[in-house]
């Protein structure tokens, strides 16, 4: 009798075999005779051979976390002009939609796509302070969302770059900030010690908070693309969203546009919220926005509510403080930053306290 294997398809299919197994024609057929038997189990596979990568631990830490305040994108488009409201408004936020006060009045531009005081000693105004930025927690994870910039081209500014801003305290900047007043800095202030405990930049001095949890690190400046070596450090808050609160110092080139620490102020709180730093940016209004003095020098501040509706996260915004001094250098203005959640009590009295601390010199 014939041995069992595969034999031309009795049916007459071409190039077709049909297995025989020995006894009766099967179901199974080829088109390669040299097929196993049907029912044949496969030999073994060798596993893939492993990637060196993956022997290896990475070269660097995973970067720190930041949904709200990634990489800037461009500056979103505005006209010429911001509103006659804008800073300096004491509305309550429910009073202010995007679309009709404060921020989101005609002229101040288009929130992006898809997109966080107290008196001292020396202080001639009291300011809740608060951090922004960008970006992820070391150890923790890659947090960092960082939304890519879309170019280099002058189309997403309006202004000229030296857009003064002349006028009364609470007013507002006169012109949309240019890119290279939003874009101009250096922020990378290099490698840093992780437990310094203080920051420095542009001739101010704060403390770091590493002893209350806070985490130095040279890449969270990554986002502060206006400023140059700026020293920041960062505490998570919420670590799904990655959500975070900061301080930084640095500083901010004279030679970029900024004529007055007023106008250099207003201007920087538009970069950051129009950049796509915080994504879901819904509006801001303003809380205390004036001249102050910072270890006995000229300073302007902005403390501002930054809101966001953003699905991925579990705060509501930060409480935005950006303040800069005139710290007697030709060149150069120093910028302090701070942010943290809105409706945290004890990290507004922790903001409050970090800005009675800043040192000039």
């Amino acid at each position: 009798m014939t041995s069992a294997g595969w034999y031309p398809d009795p049916a007459g299919q071409p190039n077709t075999f049909r297995y025989w197994d020995g006894t009766s024609w099967s179901e199974a057929t080829t088109t390669n005779p040299a097929t196993p038997a049907p029912g044949t189990p496969l030999p073994p596979q060798p596993p893939p051979p492993t990637s060196p990568y993956q022997q290896q631990p990475p070269a660097t830490p995973p970067a720190p976390p930041t949904t709200h305040r990634p990489g800037y994108g461009e500056i979103t488009p505005a006209p010429p002009g911001f509103p006659q409201q804008g800073y300096g408004q004491q509305q309550p936020y429910a009073q202010q939609p995007y679309a009709q006060q404060g921020y989101g009045q005609p002229g101040y531009g288009t929130p992006p796509a898809g997109g966080s005081g107290g008196s001292g000693a020396g202080r001639t105004v009291a300011i809740v302070l608060l951090a922004i930025v960008l970006v992820v927690a070391l150890g923790v994870g890659a947090f960092f969302v960082v939304r890519g910039a879309t170019g280099d081209d002058d189309t997403s500014t309006a202004g000229d770059d030296s857009s003064s801003s002349a006028g009364s305290e609470g007013s507002s900047p006169t012109a949309v900030p240019s890119k290279q007043q939003c874009k101009g800095g250096d922020p990378d202030p290099g490698e840093l010690d992780p437990a310094s405990p203080t920051l420095t930049g542009g001739g101010l001095t704060i403390p770091s908070l590493t002893d209350q949890g806070y985490t130095v690190d040279h890449r969270i400046s990554k986002p502060y693309k206006f400023a140059t070596a700026f020293e920041a450090s960062y505490l998570v808050i919420d670590q799904q969203g990655g959500w975070i609160s900061s301080y930084g110092v640095g500083a901010l080139a004279k030679a970029n546009g900024f004529d007055s620490t007023q106008q250099a102020a207003e201007a920087l709180v538009y970069c950051m919220t129009h950049s796509g730093l915080y994504e879901g940016f819904t509006g801001a209004t303003d809380q205390q926005v004036g001249a102050v003095t910072v270890d006995g020098h000229d300073a302007y501040s902005v403390l501002t509510e930054v809101r966001v509706d953003n699905p991925d996260v579990n705060v509501e915004g930060d409480l935005l403080q950006v303040v800069v001094v005139d710290t007697g250098d030709s060149d150069n203005y120093g910028v302090y930053i701070s942010g943290v959640p809105l409706g945290d009590d004890n990290a507004a009295q922790q903001q409050s306290d970090e800005f009675d601390q800043i040192s000039v010199g």
